[in-house]
């Protein structure tokens, strides 16, 4: 069996946790795992993985796999089972294999921390937003905060995961020309975040922000409110107004931050010194890192005087002094926005990163800390030292890059800790997640994983009796045990729906769908049911219908890219549109409502000039259908037109055309192009004893004694029935097996604009109900009206030829 993955699948790698009573039972609990393994090759990683989950939660020991395939799996556990065996006190690798025999839980407290606008970078949490619904709610409130006419220039969507293929590291994905944007943008990554880490039972002791990532944990703690969902919409975008008219402010003067790594501390307050009111500290990461902000005159000075000393630098793409003085005109909109939503106390303590302490109680001093962070420089490094003073051990950053992390490691280096990363730039969001998760729960972190196994199939395996597993396949489709119970004429999508329908609602729908009952085309045409007939004249139908995924599901599958977006929300789809199979499905059930009683047997002159898609699930279509004249006898050919219902699309090339020709129920096929044997003569009328010949210029009818008029008599002395066959002795070759042969217009049926050629002293054959005569030539004319005649036994057929054209033409 194949574990290859889906296209789109996001799940590039499954999160295995092994759980015992105690150290020592763990070594025996993996063994058991790698027996299964040995056994069951063809197991599917994501049920063992899920398997696995529902029997290590509230296991105090827990070892942490990483995997991506079930080889790759039974090797990291045979390599763990041996460490586990010679006591190790810690398994830690790149791969993904963790285990701690000090584990940091629960004695230790949990902090969440919260980054900055710096952190953006395109494409962040796409794949986690596919997975997770708790995580895309927060990029739609962001979407849904920003379409108003003041924020229309500003699409989320397209900043945050842009159309067109972008890299990751690209240098120009943040500028200082959209620090709003990532902003905004990074705050909803961090709302995000939180959500997926609440929904698997991670609660915070602790919370701090730094660069604007302080207005998320305000929100975790509670400051603004038990804020709903349309709250939320209306803070963010008040939040994205205010931060465009902070960065457009005129009296904010222009800056480089400039970010330094292992410079001697006193070098930097020499050169602050040397240039006062031109330079500033905004930034103190952790011991070996600052970032100063500085006037641009002096880049060139300070640069090579740090590099002198054996630093290094490395520019921000920000050019407004934010956390330092020089902001200090900026406080009074800030303050501003703070005072309408900071009103209430925090439930979770809140650490500031300008003063490294906890945020007071009253909201009053928590909206003077937060609005001075702004014209103070960030102490992160003394924030974490007190927050590790204060008991916290495990420091958890809930957002984008992961750039917290590395400088918790420094600031806490040779101390018990853990900084963890759950999102970071070069590795998938899922594989990240997996790490991270791996991480807290070999610390003893409780987690409840059955979230990252939510909406995907999966089976529960019994780890102690491999052999009666037996291997499913990933892509088996399963199917509903509940039949829908239908109603008469039951409106547009309420079949979909009747599993929830009772007897009362049935019995209240059923009055008005008999109201629509000249709108219901029958189950003998699906794609047309309740549809609208706009306008029906003889030989013409002009009708209307709304096509939605929700009453055509199967629809759903043929979408751009892929047609399911989102494991967490499977109606979410691609760019849905309407495939020409179904487009001609419609089309035929269109033609054979115009023409009854007839099959579908051909589709000729087809012409898709253009795609329509779905909008919000649902298209109005424009059908019409004519029925036109067709050469071949055998078929009735309807012509038939699919439009959308936009304003010009009258006007212009509709969505698909074509001609589709109908056959009568059990018509056999159309006969081979060999030749068939001729016909028998009539019963009636002596034999011939003269053939014509395809020379001939007149001819006479032997049975009647009827002569063509206008016509040169033939050389013969005899003439014969226009109905009767040549003999055999005439060379086959002259003959084309063609089909009877006429024209005619006065019979009902026969094309618009034909005419029934009957003059005086002209009379056709009276012993030839239906001529079948054969020529090598024959007009297509004459050819276009052999069906009429064929329904027509009453109408008598005459032939002849002029001596201005050689081709044989016919009269009704």
């Amino acid at each position: 069996m194949s574990n290859a993955l889906h296209l789109y699948d996001p799940f590039d790698s499954e999160l295995i946790l092994i759980g015992a009573p105690n150290d020592a039972a763990l070594a025996d609990e993996v063994k058991r795992v790698i027996l299964f393994l040995e056994h069951v090759p063809d197991a599917l990683l994501q049920d063992i993985a899920y398997t696995c989950v529902r029997t290590a939660r509230q296991m105090p020991s827990v070892i942490a796999v990483v995997a991506s395939s079930v080889p790759d799996l039974r090797d990291r556990l045979s390599l763990a089972h041996k460490k586990l065996a010679e006591n190790a006190g810690r398994i830690r690798d790149k791969s993904g294999t963790y285990f701690f025999r000090d584990r940091l839980r629960p004695r230790g407290r949990i902090a969440f921390l919260f980054p900055g606008a710096v952190s953006f970078y395109p494409d962040m949490l796409r794949d986690l937003c596919l997975a997770f619904d708790d995580c895309r709610s927060a990029f739609d409130e962001l979407e849904e905060a920003l379409q108003t006419e003041e924020t229309d220039r500003f699409s989320p969507a397209d900043y945050i995961f842009p159309p067109s293929a972008s890299y990751r590291i690209d240098a120009e994905a943040f500028s200082a020309h959209a620090f709003s944007e990532s902003f905004i943008a990074i705050h909803a990554a961090n709302t995000a975040l939180f959500r997926l880490f609440d929904r698997i039972g991670v609660s915070p002791d602790g919370l701090a922000g730094i660069s604007g990532g302080e207005f998320a944990a305000l929100d975790v703690a509670g400051v603004y409110g038990d804020l709903t969902r349309n709250k939320r919409i209306v803070f963010m975008r008040e939040g994205y107004q205010m931060l465009n008219r902070l960065v457009d402010r005129d009296d904010l003067p222009a800056c480089i931050m400039l970010s330094v790594i292992d410079a001697p501390d006193d070098l930097i307050d020499s050169l602050i010194a040397s240039h006062p009111g031109r330079m500033a500290v905004a930034f103190f990461h952790s011991p070996r890192q600052q970032s100063v902000a500085l006037s641009p005159e002096i880049l060139k000075e300070v640069t090579l005087a740090l590099h002198a000393a054996g630093a290094k630098t490395m520019a921000v793409p920000v050019n407004r002094p934010f956390n330092t003085p020089w902001c200090s005109k900026a406080l009074p909109p800030i303050k501003q926005f703070l005072a309408h939503w900071v009103r209430h106390m925090p439930k979770i303590p809140v650490y500031s990163c300008a003063t490294g302490e906890r945020l007071p109680a009253q909201p009053r001093g928590i909206l003077n800390l937060t609005a001075d962070q702004w014209t103070s420089p960030i102490r992160f490094d003394d924030t974490i030292r007190q927050m590790y003073a204060d008991g916290f051990r495990i420091f958890i950053e809930l957002g984008a890059r992961g750039n917290m992390t590395n400088a918790i490691d420094e600031t806490l280096k040779n101390q018990p800790h853990q900084a963890v990363a759950v999102n970071r730039i070069h590795r998938s969001g899922l594989a990240q997640l997996h790490h991270a998760l791996g991480l807290l729960a070999a610390h003893g972190v409780q987690l409840d994983l059955t979230l990252l196994h939510r909406h995907r199939r999966q089976h529960v395996l019994d780890l102690d009796k491999p052999l009666s597993v037996t291997a499913t396949n990933d892509h088996e489709l399963r199917l509903s045990s509940n039949l829908p119970a239908l109603t008469v004429f039951s409106p547009s999508g309420e079949f979909l729906l009747a599993t929830r329908a009772t007897g009362s609602t049935s019995r209240k729908t059923l009055p008005v769908s008999r109201d629509k009952r000249h709108l219901d085309f029958g189950a003998d045409f699906p794609m047309l049911v309740n549809a609208e007939i706009l306008s029906e004249e003889p030989g013409v139908l002009e009708i209307a219908k709304v096509v939605t995924l929700e009453d055509y599901p199967f629809l759903g599958d043929y979408a751009l890219g892929t047609s399911q977006l989102s494991y967490a929300d499977p109606n979410l789809k691609g760019l849905t549109l309407l495939s020409l199979i179904s487009g001609l499905e419609i089309m035929s059930e269109a033609a054979r409502k115009l023409v009854p009683r007839r099959r579908v047997a051909q589709i000729d002159n087809l012409r898709a000039t253009r795609w329509v898609g779905f909008e919000r699930g649902s298209v109005r279509l424009i059908i019409r259908a004519e029925r036109i004249a067709w050469p071949d006898t055998q078929y009735a050919a309807v012509k038939v037109q699919l439009r959308d219902d936009s304003p010009n699309s009258a006007f212009t090339w509709p969505i698909i055309e074509a001609t589709i020709l109908l056959a009568a129920t059990g018509t056999p096929p159309p006969p081979s192009n060999r030749r068939r044997p001729p016909a028998p003569p009539p019963s009636t009328g002596p034999a011939t004893t003269s053939i014509p010949t395809a020379s001939s210029t007149a001819r006479a009818c032997a049975s009647c004694g009827t002569s063509t008029s206008g016509a040169r008599k033939a050389s013969t002395s005899k003439s014969r029935c226009l109905a009767a066959p040549p003999r055999s002795a005439q060379p086959a070759s002259r003959f084309s097996p063609s089909g009877p042969c006429c024209w005619t217009a006065s019979s009902p049926g026969s094309p618009s604009g034909a005419r029934t050629k009957n003059s005086p002293g002209r009379s056709p054959c009276p012993s030839a109900p239906t001529a079948s005569f054969f020529t090598p030539r024959v007009s297509p004319r004459a050819r276009a009206c052999a069906a009429t005649c064929a329904s027509h036994p009453s109408l008598r057929v005459r032939m002849w030829r002029t001596s201005r054209s050689p081709t044989a033409t016919a009269t009704c």
